[in-house]
């Protein structure tokens, strides 16, 4: 974590101290027979820095601060031990020491403005890297969400069409009786067209014999027009009793073709939604044991890549963790959390490292898996 301005400031004193220590060390050391040589200042290697993580910055801090504290004092021993030579030695060469920490100061100056720019350096890096893993998740996030409008889509579709098939069986239907009904129709007009001519020719054919037989036949040709009267009536009222039967009976074979087309039609959804549920509860269970089986795995994974800020703390937290198909983690969060933000933070950062995390070879297991919130409930010390 970066350093404050007490810290900076503290740390800059510390530094001051250690060189006025290695000062006096020098110029006790110093052999006057033999005018000293300056040697010039070494440069040291430079080190391509890379990005490390947060922790290992506090971790290396803390072991230099453990180092300089130790060098320290065994300094101060050491000046204690010397203090007597090291007075004598300040009074004959105070201007040699003005000229010397003249140049350390500037040494150490330098080397804290290196240091402050390679820090400032590593922490742009850091942040880059977040905000590029942020951007990742985004567009991620972005295409599942496409992927299920395009399902949704493809359902609404699926149903649409559906309800057009039922629609276009019931206008089968419809027209297949109104065709029934116009062909009875058409076939009683043709029998009353029939009827019509063969009266007509029966008339003329009457009317030609009344004239030659008019005088004797008279009384005769009212009789039997008279019984022919009633038998038409008759042979007219048996048609239209036939023709009523025959409507109702198609009505009846309409009405019953209709309820068929409808029993089928609910026969078909109704398997079909068992069938989806049977298999939905087949995924299911498949997802749950795979679930049991690859959660001890993930968590022994994650704990791998885990750096505990709190060591001994008993921390625990639950992570809600989304992968893909092939286990790359496509987002993480804390949810509840350990109460301990840079142990929640350390816990995500491990869930990015893990990923890709193992999954299950069986598609409809790693596409049941794809997009869901898992929850993991990680407990690194046990």
């Amino acid at each position: 974590m970066p350093l404050n301005r007490a810290q900076k400031f503290q740390a800059f004193l510390f530094a001051v101290a250690i060189h006025l220590a290695a000062l006096f060390l020098l110029l006790f050391s110093i052999d006057f027979s033999e005018p000293p040589s300056l040697t010039p200042p070494t440069t040291a290697p430079i080190v391509e820095a890379v990005a490390v993580d947060q922790t290992q910055i506090e971790a290396e801090v803390k072991k230099l601060r453990e180092a300089e504290r130790r060098k320290r004092e065994a300094e101060e021993q050491r000046q204690q031990e010397l203090e007597s030579k090291a007075e004598e030695a300040r009074r004959q060469r105070e201007a040699e020491e003005q000229r010397l920490r003249q140049v350390r100061e500037e040494q150490r100056l330098a080397e804290e403005t290196r240091k402050e720019t390679e820090e400032a350096r590593k922490r742009a890096e850091l942040e880059k890297q977040v905000q590029e893993d942020e951007r990742r998740k985004a567009e991620e996030q972005k295409r599942l969400a496409i992927e299920e409008t395009q399902k949704a889509e493809e359902e609404r579709l699926k149903a649409e069409a559906e309800k057009k098939k039922l629609e276009n069986e019931k206008r089968l239907v419809l027209a297949e009786k109104q065709k029934a009904e116009e062909e009875r129709k058409r076939v009683e007009e043709e029998k009353r067209r029939i009827e019509e001519e063969k009266r007509q020719r029966e008339e003329e054919r009457k009317r030609a014999e009344e004239e030659r037989q008019k005088a004797e036949e008279e009384k005769k040709r009212v009789e039997e027009e008279r019984q022919k009267a009633e038998a038409e009536k008759k042979r007219i009222e048996e048609e239209k009793q036939k023709a009523l039967e025959e409507r109702q009976r198609q009505e009846e074979a309409a009405r019953k073709a209709r309820e068929e087309a409808e029993e089928a039609r609910r026969q078909r959804e109704l398997q079909a939604a068992m069938l989806a549920e049977e298999e939905a509860q087949r995924l299911n269970n498949l997802i749950r044991d795979a679930l049991s089986e690859y959660t001890a795995i993930w968590q022994s994974r994650i704990t791998s890549n885990f750096t505990n800020p709190r060591p001994g703390g008993g921390l625990r937290c639950t992570l809600k963790v989304k992968l893909t198909t092939n286990g790359e983690v496509t987002d993480v969060r804390v949810d509840p959390s350990s109460g301990d933000p840079a142990f929640d933070r350390q816990a995500e950062l491990a869930v990015l490292k893990s990923s890709p995390l193992p999954v299950p070879t069986d598609p409809q297991v790693q596409k049941g898996l794809a997009g869901k919130i898992l929850s993991i409930t990680f407990k690194p010390e046990g």
